[in-house]
């Protein structure tokens, strides 16, 4: 496709799009940034990166470290009790975590990740930042919300004055949030109106964690497997359900990845809902589909659905 007469456009990932990765690995030496690593591998395959590129906050990269540090904290607390529950046992032997120095560990990694993604910066002149948020916070202007006494919004309003910032002084012509906030897409027009008016470009908010299903939509990727998903698949998926009243596929939580040109795969997430209204936390699978012969196909194998992903 002839990407030229397209808009070009900035995609920015806020902390819950990236922290909510199903695939995320609970590695102690990375951020959870595989959504990120996903698209850019996407634009990268499809020569894409001069329209459309990735970015990543320097207030989420932040608050992602601030997480990875509490989290280490408490499960670095467990090992130093299970430390002293086998402390009478010779066979084993726990040592080294006293020694372990969480935050230099997270500074590392922090300084890593700054080197290799791409970063939208906290605004340099802090003073008239604070100061406009504060302007912000009084008049309840969002983020700050409108509608409580109590204002959640300091850390997405760095966010959005940080997105800002960036917009003016560079040449994408939109500048898409990819955000779980529901304050943002809530309070979308006036956002979208104050960021037209700082930078007089265009600003739009999207609350779905599918980065990559955005990116195969906006610019016709994949064209003929988005028909065969859902003229075939989406179909034939919705049939085989009806067995289980309980089960619905969560629309939302559909996720795209594209691997190459000739496979890609598709997480599936399911809600079940049992008697007296008993919600249990949703479960997923992934689907791998690939192009044979000018034909997708799947390795979607519905005894195991049946059995192992449905309760």
């Amino acid at each position: 496709m002839d990407y030229e007469n397209c808009e070009r456009i900035a995609i920015i990932l806020d902390t819950n799009i990236l922290h909510k990765s199903r695939k995320s690995i609970n590695n102690v030496s990375k951020l959870p940034l595989k959504r990120y690593d996903d698209a850019i591998f996407m634009l990268e395959i499809n020569d894409m990166i001069e329209y459309v590129n990735i970015y990543i906050p320097e207030i989420v990269l932040l608050e992602l470290s601030s997480q990875k540090i509490t989290m280490l904290e408490n499960q670095l607390e467990d090992l130093k009790k299970l430390s002293k529950e086998f402390n009478n046992i010779h066979e084993v032997n726990i040592e080294g975590h006293d020694e372990f120095n969480i935050k230099e560990h997270i500074e590392f990694i922090k300084d890593e990740v700054f080197r290799d993604v791409n970063c939208i910066k906290i605004p340099k002149n802090r003073d008239d930042m604070f100061n406009y948020i504060l302007k912000m916070s009084l008049d309840k202007i969002p983020p700050f919300n409108i509608n409580k006494d109590s204002d959640p919004g300091f850390k997405d309003s760095i966010l959005f004055l940080s997105i800002i910032s960036f917009a003016k002084s560079e040449e994408f012509e939109k500048y898409v949030l990819f955000s779980k906030d529901k304050i943002f897409k809530t309070n979308e027009k006036i956002m979208t109106k104050i960021f037209k008016e700082k930078t007089g470009k265009k600003l739009e908010i999207e609350e779905t964690e599918d980065v990559q299903g955005y990116i195969a939509n906006k610019f016709g990727l994949l064209a003929d497997f988005w028909k065969y998903f859902h003229n075939n698949f989406y179909p034939f998926m919705v049939n085989e359900m009806n067995e289980f009243k309980h089960v619905k596929i969560n629309n939302d939580g559909i996720i795209f990845n594209q691997i190459n040109d000739k496979e890609c795969e598709i997480t599936l997430a399911f809600s079940q809902e049992f008697e007296d209204n008993i919600e249990i936390d949703d479960v997923s699978m992934t689907i791998i589909f690939k192009k044979e012969n000018e034909k997708w196909t799947n390795d979607f194998d519905i005894d195991y659905f049946k059995e192992e992903i449905i309760y």
